[in-house]
């Protein structure tokens, strides 16, 4: 059952109503969702009058998003823009681009001034959340499933509506609309939402033509930013879990291939220190029970799994391979393991070794096989398995071999279907290539500015299949930026994403006398004191440097008790940085 594709939305001094601007049958009235201000009550009026006569109050939008509450009291938040990424069958599929956060109480509700300055620090991280690129949705289709799971689903379900249907690992607005879609007939205004990225783009190879798309879907489970976010939680949910699948329609053939990625699923941390790199911390506890729970469910979704581990075997990522290898073999589940150190094998520019991975794998991939359809058959082909592949960031490593897996998917359904010859290689069609790389490394630069705040790492590579001078410095300056991010900005946007989706629910009475606010946090003098030394005598030592002077030993003494004093506020800093 789709949702409404537009309403009016009209916000009177007493009550919100979203009006449906179209019915299913011709002629129907219009159905309304009401919300009295003074109580916040959710009322669906079915065969109302369309909202004529109010058109001042009237602006178009495209959906409820959700809705929160705060100190404040409750917010509405009103989806009211949009862009069109393209066309799924007859299904259209949207990026959200605006969105209105509405208060539904007219006041403040007799707020004290340090609970007004709480509830605009809220706001500011549900605005900061909803300015996130790769929000994404769809009237009519549902954006959670892969096209294997909505074959099997309309098999075996009676007709749901889009947001009871979804599946709750990628639904991003769950509880956001969870009240809500327990209002009799409200579920046709509610509309699932998926962060992750969507690109859908015409191809043509020798003349035949083809829609290729490629949609990620972000979990909602265990949502956080790099640093602050690694590992499993104690239900087995893996940080910076992505499901990506890669599409394609011909005519009246679709089929699809699914991959995933996420992080070491160990219990393990890396807290950011001011630090380059901080060094993982293994958990002590039992790590076989998260670690079971992860990928029994993956195995009853996925079926077979296929480890691709990308960690070095050195330095500090050593450590998490070996673990990760041990829990492998120790855990009693089918589960196949494959290691290739990234970084070793495709060092000094030596690209082609990934097909040394590819070698590894072709065999298990002819074993997952993947989804076919041709027309309304039901004899269909289903897909049995996934890669999991993960890196240490489970970003940049991981994008360029799911690419060279996505092609080689393509590479056979092409063949199959008589698009290309036995032995011909999609490599060779320039035009394919092109749209191909770039939808790749567009999908990589999208997830990565959700996890990291920066676009992706090597994506020269994935653009043109080459490792260049200018992606190297480019590069350099997203990992610089990444360093300031990961230290000075995360932790507000880790705070965000678990007020986003609940994780943090915000108690009514916050910053009362008896109520502390989680905003109370005040630092230490020693936190105040380190980075402001470090401050004052950099300015010290850059005065000392640039002013001329006529006593050269005297200048050279206070450079170096400058220096000493930097030095030691640094090495303070650096052994009390978290």
């Amino acid at each position: 059952m789709p949702t409404y594709e537009t309403f009016d939305l009209a916000v009177f001094q007493d009550r919100i109503i979203l009006g449906s601007k179209q019915s299913y049958v011709s002629g129907e009235k219009i159905t309304l969702l009401e919300i009295t201000r003074p109580t916040c009550e959710f009322t669906v009026r079915h065969d109302a009058m369309p909202l004529s006569g109010y058109e001042r109050y009237i602006t178009m939008c495209y959906g409820v998003f959700g809705v929160i509450n705060l100190l404040a009291g409750p917010y509405v938040i009103i989806i009211t823009g949009r862009d069109l990424v393209g066309e799924v069958g007859k299904h259209q599929i949207w990026r959200i681009t605006g969105t209105e956060i509405i208060p539904v109480f007219h006041s403040s509700r007799s707020l004290n001034a340090k609970q007004t300055e709480c509830n605009s620090r809220y706001l500011s991280m549900l605005r900061y959340v909803l300015s996130i690129p790769g929000f994404y949705y769809s009237p009519s289709l549902d954006i959670t499933h892969s096209i294997q799971r909505i074959h099997s689903l309309s098999k075996h379900s009676s007709p749901l509506s889009l947001f009871a249907r979804a599946d709750a690992r990628f639904l991003w607005n769950y509880f956001l609309l969870k009240d809500l879609v327990e209002v009799e007939g409200a579920e046709e205004f509610c509309i699932p939402i998926i962060l992750g990225f969507v690109d859908i783009k015409t191809c043509r190879v020798k003349s035949r033509a083809f829609k290729l798309i490629l949609i990620s879907r972000r979990s909602s489970q265990r949502v956080g930013v790099r640093y602050y976010t690694r590992g499993l939680d104690g239900e087995g949910n893996a940080a910076n879990y992505v499901e990506t699948e890669q599409m394609l329609l011909l005519e009246m053939i679709q089929s699809s291939f699914v991959q995933t990625r996420g992080s070491v699923p160990l219990v393990w941390s890396q807290a950011p220190n001011l630090r380059y790199k901080p060094c993982p911390v293994l958990s002590l506890d039992n790590q076989a029970v998260g670690f079971n729970k992860h990928f029994a469910e993956q195995i009853s979704i996925y079926e077979q799994q296929h480890v691709v581990n990308l960690l070095d075997n050195a330095g500090y990522e050593k450590m998490l391979s070996v673990n990760f290898k041990q829990q492998v073999d120790e855990c009693g589940l089918a589960i196949s393991y494959v290691h290739f150190d990234f970084h070793k094998e495709c060092s000094k520019l030596r690209w082609h070794n990934l097909y040394k991975l590819m070698d590894m794998l072709e065999r298990r991939q002819e074993d997952i096989g993947y989804f076919f359809q041709a027309g309304s058959s039901t004899n269909t082909t289903s897909q049995h398995g996934t890669f999991r592949t993960n890196c240490i960031d489970c970003l940049d490593r991981t994008n360029v071999v799911q690419s060279m897996l996505a092609r080689r998917f393509l590479q056979t359904v092409l063949c199959s279907v008589n698009v290309l010859q036995e032995g011909e290689q999609l490599e060779t069609h320039a035009d394919f290539e092109y749209v191909f790389k770039n939808m790749w490394a567009d999908h990589a630069d999208m997830l990565a500015l959700q996890y990291t705040g920066t676009k992706a790492l090597k994506t020269d590579y994935t653009r043109t299949g080459k490792r260049g001078i200018n992606g190297m410095l480019q590069d350099g300056v997203n990992s610089c930026v990444r360093y300031v991010y990961n230290n000075f900005n995360d932790g507000f946007r880790q705070d965000a994403l678990d007020l986003f989706v609940g994780n943090y629910q915000v108690r009514p009475a916050e910053g009362s006398v008896t109520n502390p606010s989680p905003f109370d946090t005040k630092l230490s003098y020693t936190q105040i004191l380190a980075p402001t030394s470090l401050i004052v005598l950099s300015s010290l030592l850059f005065i000392t440097l640039i002013l001329p002077s006529t006593n050269t030993s005297l200048q050279l003494a206070y450079v170096l008790f400058w220096g000493l004093g930097i030095s030691v506020s640094l090495l303070y800093m650096l052994s009390n940085g978290k």
